[in-house]
């Protein structure tokens, strides 16, 4: 339902009565009288001329005409892809992109050119979204590189160390944002397969490796991505090792989806690395094995006899992982899962 009013506003309401788009069609140096066309051909009850609108607007399509005195008006209802068009030449990217997920999930409204059924929809629309996406990165790419030679030229001037590391931490940081978008549209979208592979590579072009992969941790503990390809798993942990954040790759693991892990892979890492709460809950919930893991330690106990820091550690990791496993709740703390108490006492109680 259209509504034009004399104040040269187009009101777009659905066919509920809820407003879902309001725009002025009028033009410079017109209002009033001037904005749209009329006649006083007809008289009230008192004698007085009336303004009649008679045959001034006509709908065809989607597309109003709207008859000024000296001007036509057309307004009509964009395609969904150029509604996703002027955002992107306005330079409005983060509209472009939502726009892009609303009709994604059929949440557009006046949507004339698409089918009706959602997942027709989405096949549609789908290549037009990762050809969205690239563009989006590709830009701000650009942008950045063009900003990081100036902001390095500024500093080789001013001979500045803290001034160049300055340059680098927000030339970093606005790479992160580039990715933090990037993997939500991909989420959003269910096309993580071009996040790992095309969006990866382009960062890896412009030396931002470590970047993409650090970026992926948020993301990971907030259950938003519980897959990971072996190579990207791969890199993360490398990359955190030398970091010295083991530690928050174990938080990670414990929040994938172990049926879409390489498990033999993820288990060897976590061995090399001494991941030993990530290695329980793999072994725990992927295989429902509870002995390999106490096996697992007590072996670290007796080959580390001399360590006393890492003896330590893990004979308390161990101990709590036997709390858990007879009071028949999930290891580690906090994953809300209730194991087989018979099986799994049973079968520790054989192992010790």
């Amino acid at each position: 339902l259209v509504i034009l009013t004399l104040a040269g506003q187009l009101c777009l309401f659905t066919r509920e009565g809820t407003l879902i788009h309001q725009t002025s069609y009028a033009l410079d140096g017109f209002g009033g009288d001037d904005l749209i066309a009329y006649h006083t051909y007809f008289t009230n009850v008192f004698g007085n001329l009336e303004k009649a609108y008679h045959n001034v607007v006509a709908v065809r399509g989607a597309s109003v005409y709207i008859l000024g005195p000296m001007h036509v008006i057309v307004s009509r209802l964009l395609p969904w892809k150029e509604r996703i068009q002027v955002l992107r030449k306005a330079g409005d990217w983060m509209g472009a992109l939502n726009m892009a997920m609303t009709l994604y999930d059929g949440q557009a409204h006046g949507v004339i050119d698409l089918p009706r059924n959602l997942c027709a929809v989405q096949e549609a629309i789908m290549p037009y979204l990762v050809e969205l996406l690239f563009a989006y990165v590709d830009e701000v790419f650009s942008y950045i590189s063009v900003a990081c030679f100036n902001q390095i030229g500024k500093g080789e001037e001013l001979d500045g160390s803290e001034s160049n590391s300055s340059a680098e931490t927000e030339i970093k940081e606005q790479f992160t944002r580039v990715g933090g978008v990037a993997v939500e549209f991909c989420v959003h979208i269910k096309r993580t397969d071009i996040l790992f592979d095309e969006i990866f590579s382009k960062f890896v072009a412009v030396q931002h490796r470590e970047t993409f992969l650090e970026l992926l941790e948020p993301y990971i503990l907030k259950d938003m991505l519980g897959t990971l390809p072996p190579e990207i798993m791969q890199a993360l942990v490398e990359h955190y090792n030398r970091k010295g954040w083991l530690q928050r790759v174990e938080q990670c693991v414990l929040h994938m989806d172990i049926s879409s892990l390489d498990f033999n892979q993820v288990v060897r890492l976590c061995r090399e690395n001494g991941l030993y709460g990530a290695l329980i809950y793999l072994f725990n919930k992927g295989l429902d094995d509870f002995k390999t893991p106490l096996e697992e330690l007590l072996n670290v106990l007796r080959n580390n006899e001399k360590d006393s820091a890492a003896t330590t550690s893990v004979g308390y990791r161990m101990l709590v992982y036997l709390k858990y496993c007879f009071s028949g709740l999930a290891f580690p703390p906090g994953r809300n899962r209730y194991i087989m108490q018979p099986v799994a006492q049973k079968t520790v109680l054989f192992c010790l």
